[in-house]
């Protein structure tokens, strides 16, 4: 037998003779690959599956556990917008469900406690990744707990009902990444409370209602340059001055006050907030000093779309300042001392949508100023008072029948 050259090479093979190896070799590393490529494809969506199901089983165990001390939550699909229906399917494919759970591609959005075991559930809801609403009740938390709340990465919106917090806890909620939305319910807030909110970054809304606050707790508000709505409610040491501290917001869009003692010297710090949309001004029993002379500098509120000045003594010069704000979808003098006469300075409202003139002194002769504006859709009225359903069904208005007081316009019919 002839040897092989010592350089060790090798003699071609036919292509005959290499063929079937050859193919045998291609064929299974594409059928490798081709396996590979199934498992990958295969392998994604149950990778998405597994992931949303994992979430759901740890989300369930903590709502098992709020639930067996009395508190509630929302998913986001029973949210729409401010409304939660309950009556909702959950999201995803049927099936899937089925197989995996209801609650799959659900997700825990608010939650809501009671005072049983707070302070225990609280670091528990840092297992629900989406919550974004809470509220506390009454009970005092412990530094645990409020360490856990200021490190939920999505939580936007807080209501501490009664809640007993330390100013220092109530600066190390207030550095919650995102919170947009805080209200405090309850005489155990104080100014001391409010200077820990002042370093709030992202704080667009507050509510304070029944706090023992005064001025010098508002001036710890205004330092919150990102405000855009207040609510402030029964807090009898606040004063004008206050007030006029909270109108340097530059982003102010609403302002709602409810049972403070003001006079007409807050009004034309008010009337400043060029971008005021809302305004609310409630309940003159405390609050006996606003005037007509004090409404008119509202005149300077070009942006304003919602107006309640009640029930306070006002007359028909303020209708007149009114009637100037052509952009006022909703007026709300009830109380006032408002006559027909004043009325027809609000014919020029052609974006006027709702109006309560309750308690007040317009008769039906009054009612043919608002039969000219044909945006007028709710008409909120005493019928004891001068006003007659005749009368008002005269200018296009019928009754509700789930709220007496209440008329709204007589659509016309078809064809006409």
């Amino acid at each position: 037998m002839r040897p092989w050259p010592r350089f060790g090479i090798q003699p071609l093979m036919s292509q005959s003779a290499r063929k079937p190896g050859f193919l045998v070799h291609r064929w299974y590393r594409y059928s490798v690959q081709a396996l590979l490529a199934l498992i990958l494809v295969i392998s994604l969506p149950l990778g998405w599956i597994g992931r949303d199901y994992f979430r759901s089983q740890q989300e369930q165990q903590v709502v098992e556990l709020i639930y067996q001390h009395g508190g509630r939550v929302v998913y986001d699909y029973q949210l729409q917008g401010e409304n939660i229906v309950y009556e909702t399917d959950p999201p995803g494919n049927e099936m899937l469900r089925q197989w995996f759970g209801d609650l799959l591609y659900a997700r825990v959005v608010v939650v809501a406690l009671t005072s049983d075991g707070a302070n225990e559930l609280i670091p528990q809801l840092s297992r629900l990744g989406y919550l974004r609403d809470l509220t506390l009740p009454q009970f005092s938390l412990d530094d645990r707990a409020a360490e856990s709340i200021a490190r939920f990465g999505r939580l936007h919106y807080l209501t501490l009902a009664n809640t007993r917090v330390t100013p220092e806890q109530m600066q190390r909620i207030a550095q919650t990444k995102h919170l947009k939305r805080l209200k405090l319910y309850g005489d155990q807030f104080t100014d001391a409370h409010l200077a820990g909110i002042a370093s709030c970054r992202y704080l667009q809304r507050i509510e304070i209602d029944g706090a023992t606050v005064s001025d010098a707790g508002l001036r710890q508000v205004a330092k919150v340059s990102t405000l855009r709505s207040i609510r402030l409610s029964q807090l009898p040491q606040v004063s004008d001055q206050g007030i006029t501290t909270l109108c340097t917001l530059p982003q102010l869009e609403a302002l709602f006050l409810t049972s403070l003692p003001l006079t007409d010297r807050c009004l034309p710090a008010i009337a400043r907030l060029k971008r005021l949309q809302r305004l609310a001004i409630r309940d003159a029993s405390s609050m006996p000093q606003i005037t007509d002379q004090g409404v008119a500098h509202l005149a300077a509120l070009r942006q304003l779309e919602s107006l309640e000045l009640t029930p306070c003594p006002l007359h028909d010069d303020s209708l007149a300042t009114i009637g100037s704000l052509r952009n006022l979808r909703r007026v709300d003098l009830a109380g006032s001392q408002i006559t027909d006469a004043g009325l027809r300075h609000l014919r020029e409202l052609d974006s006027l949508h709702s109006l309560d003139i309750a308690q007040t002194n317009v008769t039906d002769a009054g009612l043919s100023s608002l039969a000219a504006i044909p945006s007028l859709e709710f008409l909120e009225v005493s019928l004891d008072r001068g006003i007659t359903v005749a009368g008002l069904r005269k200018v296009g208005f019928r009754t509700n029948s789930i709220q007496h007081s209440l008329f709204y316009r007589q659509k016309p019919s078809v064809g006409h």
